[in-house]
Formats: structure tokens, sequence, C-alpha cells
């Protein structure tokens, strides 16, 4: 997870720059058709938009909200990866969602399901996954550390919700919730619709001429491990080390953006 929350933060600093930005015609077709669904509406303009929610309530939406939440996709994909094996784990031990999600996040209740927790979730993961004991061994301790310490990725809304990743995307983006919450609601609108998730994969593909800083190697900032390890589409594994300086962002770069996360805020993600 750490190196996820390391990529995320680096390439968006190094990558991304404030600017009026256009959307392509097959970007605007697919959202709004996508918003149709979740009986919302949204009319886009040069270089906004304006989305009417469900509940008849307008969001002012800068364009560049569509491709900030472009930057954390790969991060909530395994967020999302983590919540549906909890649930599956739950299932297996016949716990309901919410309130097995509470009793792990206590400390004072949370280890009394320890050594069953394990077992479930060494079973699932066998079944699922064809790599490596250690390795499943390995992604069971991360998996009950996911829902038993929240500051690993920054969580504060427990893991059975449907919006429990938002704190965290919030919270890497450098966003406030009360003014630009909707970042969060993009990206759930990215990761529900497969053709709109490969499209914003990256800001070439759904915006026109939007400039980019050129950025530095990932390998230069984060060193020595690798967070996922990929089974087919399925990614389940954490990193071993996160290597950075006091800032991830490089403050003599040319990026007109920045985010800046010391080594003291990255702890909570890169905690042995």
């Amino acid at each position: 997870m750490r190196e996820l929350v390391a990529f995320s933060v680096a390439i968006y600093n190094e990558e991304f720059i404030w600017q009026d930005i256009k959307l392509t015609d097959e970007f605007k077709l697919f959202f709004k058709s996508v918003m149709d669904n979740s009986n919302a509406d949204v009319s886009f303009f040069v270089n906004t938009a304006v989305v009417t929610t469900s509940k008849n309530r307008q969001i002012f939406v800068p364009n560049q909200w569509f491709v900030i939440a472009s930057y954390v996709i790969d991060l909530c994909n395994e967020l999302k990866a983590y919540q549906s094996l909890y649930f599956k784990v739950a299932d297996s031990l016949h716990k309901e969602y919410e309130e097995f999600a509470k009793e792990l996040r206590n400390s004072s209740t949370s280890y009394l399901y320890h050594d069953d927790f394990l077992e479930k979730a060494e079973e699932i993961l066998t079944d699922e996954y064809s790599i490596p004991s250690q390795e499943i061994k390995m992604s069971v301790i991360n998996l009950w550390r996911f829902c038993t310490d929240y500051t690993w990725w920054a969580g504060q809304k427990t893991i059975d919700r449907g919006d429990f990743m938002n704190s965290t995307i919030l919270s890497i983006l450098n966003l406030v919730a009360a003014s630009q919450g909707f970042v969060a609601d993009i990206v759930s609108y990215y990761l529900g619709n497969e053709k709109l998730l490969d499209l914003v994969k990256s800001p070439e593909n759904f915006t026109e001429d939007m400039a980019l800083n050129p950025h530095t190697p990932i390998s230069a900032l984060v060193d020595g491990c690798k967070d996922l390890t990929e089974v087919g589409n399925r990614t389940l594994q954490d990193s071993n080390r996160v290597q950075n300086e006091d800032k991830i962002a490089d403050e003599k770069s040319t990026s007109q953006h920045k985010i800046t996360i010391s080594r003291s805020s990255l702890d909570k993600f890169c905690k042995n």
C-alpha cells in the first residue's frame, strides 16, 4: 500500500500543472452516461462542468478535478481489492460487515479475532491466487493490517462503507472535503465503469492539448519494493520499503504544482 501512496503522490507532483483543461468529447459522453445511470446529470462547458445530483443539488466542477482524480486510480483499485477480501473473510466467519469492521478497528477487541481471521484469510487467498505460500502469508498479514490499522492507508471511515476511500483520496491529494469532496465521487465513477476507467489511465487520453511536466523515473523516488504482485488482473501484495527524502516532491522541479508530504506524514503509510 505504501508504494502506491508514494507513487500516486510522486507522479502527481512531478507531472501535473495547474492550467485550464479541455476534455475530449469521448470522455464527456462516457462520463455523462455514467452520471445518467446514477440519476444525476452533468453539463460540460469549455473548462468547467456543472453536476446536478440526484437530490437536485448543483456542484460547480473545474475540469482539473477530472484529471486529478485519475492519479489515484491504482491506489483506489488496491483499496477496493482489500475491501473485497475483507468481505469474504467476514462472510466466512459469519460476521456482519459493519459491526465486524468496528471490532477489528478497535484494538481492545481486534485481538479476539486475530487467529481465526488469519486462518480464513489464508484459505481464501490460497484458493484465489496462484502465488507462493510465503507471499500468501505476507498478504494475509497485510489484509489484517488494512482492517486494524487505518493510519496505514490514511483511512477514517470503516472499511464496510462504500465511501471508505474518500478520506484517503482527499488526504493524499491535499484536498478539502467541504469544497473539493466531489473529486472522491469522480474516482468512484471511474472505478465503476470499465470503459471510463480505461480511458482515464493517462491524462493524454481524455484531455485536449494538456501540458504535462516531464517527470523523473518513479524508480528514483520509490526504491526497493513492489506493492503489487500481479496475478492475471488481480493484485494483492505489500511493499518492503520506500526510499524518500524529507519531502517526496523535489523542490527544484519546474512543476507549478506541489503536494508536499513530510517524512513524518509519510510514516503513516510506511511503517514496518
